[in-house]
């Protein structure tokens, strides 16, 4: 490995560069070359300012998850409307670890106990997870006329729904992990 695609976190309350500035003093030992997309996690008004600091930072590549509320990642899709629109227009790319939360969170409830076995992942966050929130990002992707990312899909039923948003004009990317092949 020669070369390593991370993510900066969103810290509350500054501004999108400072996570990034933070990862980067992290990474001030690292032997290979690396880059950085940024995780966003919260919308505010001064989004659009900052995602044009970030990219003369050098950051054009955002990352939302369309899970993990509990760790404070979930982007509610109820801000794409304004996101959306404002990446298309600066060029920045949005990369989407694509789950439904809804879905994980009805599935979880049958499931209180956290120390699950690794076995159980396919039971708790099952292809069809993905393959909702990838339609419904697909949609979101297709009626403001930008292209998204997929990042690490796991499921053939995420990559038919792909295929499928590809067959209807949506400009969508996507990459998997060698764990899931």
């Amino acid at each position: 490995i020669t070369t390593f695609i991370d993510f900066s976190d969103q810290i509350p309350e500054k501004p999108l560069v400072a996570g990034a500035v933070k990862r980067i003093q992290e990474a001030k030992d690292a032997v290979i070359d690396y880059g950085l997309h940024q995780g966003l996690y919260r919308m505010h008004e001064k989004i659009p300012q900052e995602l044009d600091d970030l990219k003369a930072f050098g950051i054009s590549v955002i990352k939302l998850f369309m899970t993990y509320k509990e760790f404070g990642c979930f982007l509610d899709p109820d801000y794409w409307q304004k996101l959306f629109p404002v990446c298309g227009k600066k060029e920045i790319m949005i990369t989407i670890h694509a789950e439904d939360d809804e879905f994980i969170t009805a599935i979880n409830k049958n499931y209180p106990e956290r120390n699950l076995l690794p076995e159980m992942h396919p039971i708790l966050r099952p292809a069809e997870a993905e393959s909702r929130a990838i339609h419904q990002a697909g949609k979101a992707a297709l009626f403001h006329n930008i292209p998204i990312y997929i990042v690490h899909l796991s499921s053939e039923a995420g990559l038919n729904v792909i295929r499928k948003l590809r067959n209807k004009g949506v400009r969508i990317f996507v990459e998997t992990t060698p764990h899931y092949l």
